[in-house]
């Protein structure tokens, strides 16, 4: 299983790469950081990618990027 983090958690990643990581059994979702609130989407959910990755601490296998291209 590949452990996928999402940086970056706007109306696309809700969306599109939600649903795909989801719909995949190669992959599982564990980690959220986006600057607004906590999504809900029962995963830890950090401010901001240095938190994310400080705290997962190698947690994660995969990081999907999906921040505004600005």
């Amino acid at each position: 299983m590949i452990r996928v983090a999402i940086i970056g958690f706007g109306k696309i990643a809700a969306d599109q790469h939600l649903p795909a990581i989801a719909a995949d059994p190669r992959f599982e979702l564990v980690a959220v950081a986006t600057p607004a609130d906590d999504p809900g989407i029962g995963v830890p959910w950090y401010a901001d990618a240095a938190e994310l990755l400080t705290a997962m601490g190698g947690a994660a296998d995969a990081i999907a990027i999906c921040t505004p291209p600005s």
